[in-house]
């Protein structure tokens, strides 16, 4: 039997934690590689969902302002920009003005901004809805616009408003909120307008998505100052 000496058990015990330093050495070194990796492979990722949304901005707008128009009948919608948020899975609308072509002046309304996005709440119960938000749109109407739709044959509920939004968005709207509305109605030029302003809505399930099946709940709120 060959006694070893207290210095080799020494020797081998430095030996086995060099080796196992070593080696969690490198496993840092290729987590904190692999962490870089994907690090860059996101912001490369969001850098690119950035460009391509600069790019498809503009002739979105155009598509969606001549599908909005293309079935209208009497009235015209122009939009001003639009922002894409690919990451959110939502959209902005900017400037968007709607007029009735025998009266542009006044606009009929006016909306500085609108965002649509996914209804993630709704989504989470398997329906694809989205949920609509109106900031500050001025509402400006007279009576002689009143007048000239009352004069024409055909209603304004089949001037191809339906198909207009259908165009735009054929996912059903579930959630619309307005907020800071200003609604202005003037009958004779020298009369004073009757003006409302700070007006808000809220309209939520309107697709009935959080409601027990064969019930229907609809939970409006309107306020005004």
């Amino acid at each position: 039997m060959t006694l070893t000496e207290p210095g080799m058990w020494a020797d081998a015990s430095r030996g086995r934690a060099s080796t196992g330093l070593a080696s969690e050495r490198s496993t840092k070194r290729h987590f904190g590689l692999t962490a870089k990796i994907l690090v860059g492979l996101g912001i490369a990722l969001i850098v690119s969902l950035v460009l391509v949304s600069f790019f498809v901005e503009e002739p979105l707008r155009r598509w969606i302002e001549r599908e909005i128009n293309a079935p209208l009948d009497g009235y015209t919608v122009r939009l001003g920009g639009l922002d894409l948020h690919p990451l959110t899975a939502s959209m902005e609308l900017e400037q968007l003005v709607v007029s009735q072509d025998e009266l542009p002046k006044p606009p009929i309304v006016e909306v500085p901004r609108a965002s649509g996005s996914l209804d993630i709440r709704a989504l989470l119960s398997g329906a694809l809805v989205v949920s609509i938000e109106v900031e500050r749109p001025i509402v400006d109407m007279n009576r002689a616009q009143l007048r000239e739709e009352a004069q024409d044959a055909k209603p304004i509920a089949e001037k191809g408003w339906q198909e207009a939004i259908h165009n735009v968005t054929p996912l059903k709207i579930n959630r619309l909120r307005v907020i800071g509305a200003e609604v202005t109605y003037l009958d004779e030029p020298k009369s004073a307008p009757i003006h409302l302003e700070q007006v808000d809505l809220l309209v939520e399930n309107i697709r009935n998505v959080h409601s027990e099946p064969g019930s229907w709940k609809c939970a409006p709120a309107i306020s005004a100052s």
